[in-house]
């Protein structure tokens, strides 16, 4: 704590008079000092051509001691800033690198848990929005770009936080690249002053999502199997959302029993405490393959989760289903 100020001469500067700095300069100030009295000092008195101090400490008995002395006068010379511009976080990707390019990299010389976040945040930062292609209960999704390639930008609403931050701790566990699973590109945190963006950013598929293929397509056999087999791919290194779903009028299960956008608690309620499971038309017990496909899904939604099929399995019975069915992957 500083009791008191020294004054300094304006015409006193570094180099200025041959022989006297500014720190040698007279001392004017006097000042009490206890603790830290040089062996000059007169009535615990000192004098200087700076400031005073005063120092409180507490001893190991939790007992405050109170020091004072002179503070030598030091002459300050403005400290030489250096300024970045934050626009110049393009030069950490370099020019020609493209998205595939990066993954690439970070799979081979990181642990594989995706793009760097500096990485991450440069590329969020320079995408281009250019139109809205989705829209759903947690936010927008977009159709971006990224030095002209295509991306989807999922912008998430700014009350679901913790379902970004839920989606983009999934996406970045290692060993969650896959050809089955959305590709995860990056994931930041955008904010404008007036608002604030969640986003997270995926590869770009032309057709769109599964839901709206399963939603506006009728599915021949061969088709199912094609996609069912390759949920199954998924499956078989982390879950994701599976076709196996269809049942009649390309309705989605449990459509007769929940809301039309379900939450997790209305689906926990009619699930693992009702019991329920989804109705399935008869037809599907007049073809072989659906009849076999009828099966396979009936031992999947075993109440007993020891008794259900592992991905593992069902991937083995979807493959021979395929080989059989003479269905090219």
């Amino acid at each position: 704590m500083l009791h008191g100020t020294g004054h300094k001469h304006e015409s006193r500067k570094p180099g200025d008079g041959p022989t006297v700095a500014p720190e040698d300069g007279a001392r004017f100030l006097s000042c009490y000092c206890s603790g830290h009295c040089p062996e000059d000092h007169k009535n615990n008195t000192c004098e200087t051509n700076g400031q005073c101090f005063a120092i409180i400490e507490e001893d190991d008995n939790g007992e405050a001691i109170l020091t004072s002395g002179c503070m030598k006068y030091k002459w300050q010379t403005a400290r030489q800033r250096y300024h970045r511009d934050l626009e110049q976080d393009e030069a950490f990707i370099p020019v020609g690198e493209s998205l595939k390019d990066l993954i690439n990299q970070s799979q081979s010389s990181s642990s594989g848990s995706g793009l760097p976040l500096l990485v991450q945040r440069t590329i969020a930062k320079q995408i281009q929005m250019v139109r809205q292609i989705g829209k759903g209960r947690y936010g927008e999704v977009w159709l971006g770009r990224w030095r002209g390639e295509k991306v989807a930008v999922k912008v998430f609403f700014t009350r679901e936080e913790a379902s970004w931050f839920r989606e983009t701790e999934i996406y970045q566990t290692v060993l969650m690249r896959h050809e089955n699973i959305l590709g995860f590109i990056a994931a930041d945190i955008k904010g404008t002053g007036a608002f604030t963006q969640l986003l997270l950013i995926t590869d770009y598929h032309e057709n769109g999502s599964l839901y709206d293929y399963l939603k506006f397509t009728t599915l021949d056999t061969q088709s199912l199997l094609r996609l069912a087999y390759s949920a199954a791919c998924a499956l078989d290194t982390n879950e994701v959302d599976a076709p196996l779903r269809i049942v009649e009028d390309h309705q989605l299960p449990y459509y007769e029993m929940v809301p039309a956008d379900p939450s997790f608690e209305d689906m926990l309620e009619v699930v693992c405490v009702k019991g329920l499971r989804p109705t399935v038309s008869n037809r599907w017990n007049g073809d072989e393959c659906l009849r076999a496909m009828l099966k396979l899904m009936s031992e999947c939604w075993a109440h007993n989760p020891a008794s259900r099929l592992t991905i593992l399995r069902v991937k083995k019975t979807l493959a021979k289903m395929v080989e059989s069915q003479d269905i090219k992957i």
